[in-house]
């Protein structure tokens, strides 16, 4: 990409400005065996459902809360081939456009344990009413899941790495160790599925209690992938406390 009329720098700043564009508004998919699928795309979350017709798979694409509005669209013209080891699949959605989509993981045995199956993204559902503080821990307790399952997905996997960037977190990882953000650098997008400010902050006061220090701290595992074991392993004990206040 070249803007007219500009050569060099000029030129390559704004080339690169333009994929750093593109980069960051790609679409995630997840499709599962139960019928169910999710969509993210900058962040923003939708629910799914999709099904077989003949060639043809129906996605329909919810917006969840308190208006279920669903929105109905047509995949054809689906193309498998293999390209640098990936898999990748080029179809059309009807209203949405043509897409390239790579395969980025394989799916689990379990698939109810993939951190973007939808019922581990339900903490991402924009809440349309003020939340009692059971339902506020109840939020908590899905998103803490969620990233337990990034753990855990990575560690079935047998993956050394773990692949957060669809995720606002208001946790940082370390080695064997959680931390907790402080609380003037919540990102905005964790904030924006509560019903306030004042609501996701109190919910990020639930989540502080379990830390100390604003960290949690867990047993070292030796070896390639010990930093995902451990963090697993930190991340379930950090559960087990969250659900004795559910």
């Amino acid at each position: 990409y070249t803007e007219p009329g500009l050569t060099g720098i000029a030129a390559r700043d704004i080339r690169d400005k333009k994929k750093k564009e593109i980069r960051s508004k790609g679409t995630f998919f997840n499709f599962f065996p139960d019928g169910k699928a999710s969509h993210i795309k900058a962040k923003k979350y939708r629910g799914a459902t999709w099904s077989l017709e003949g060639k043809k798979v129906n996605l329909n694409l919810i917006k969840e809360g308190l208006n279920r509005e669903q929105n109905t669209h047509e995949i054809s013209d689906i193309k498998f081939y293999s390209k640098k080891n990936r898999t990748t699949m080029k179809l059309k959605i009807s209203e949405m456009g043509e897409f390239e989509l790579v395969q980025e993981e394989i799916p689990l045995t379990n698939f109810t344990e993939d951190p973007f199956h939808p019922q581990n993204n339900q903490w991402r559902v924009t809440a349309t009413k003020s939340e009692t503080y059971k339902q506020m821990r109840q939020r908590l307790y899905n998103y803490t899941q969620h990233c337990h399952y990034l753990f855990k997905s990575s560690l079935d996997r047998q993956k050394t790495k773990v692949n957060s960037s669809n995720t606002a977190s208001i946790y940082r990882y370390y080695d064997s160790a959680i931390a907790l953000v402080d609380g003037g650098k919540v990102p905005s997008a964790w904030m924006a599925n509560f019903y306030s400010p004042e609501e996701a902050m109190d919910t990020y006061g639930m989540a502080k209690k379990y830390f100390k220090r604003n960290i949690l701290r867990g047993k070292p595992v030796g070896g390639e992938g010990g930093f995902v074991a451990a963090n697993e392993a930190v991340f379930r004990e950090l559960l087990e406390k969250m659900e004795k206040d559910l």
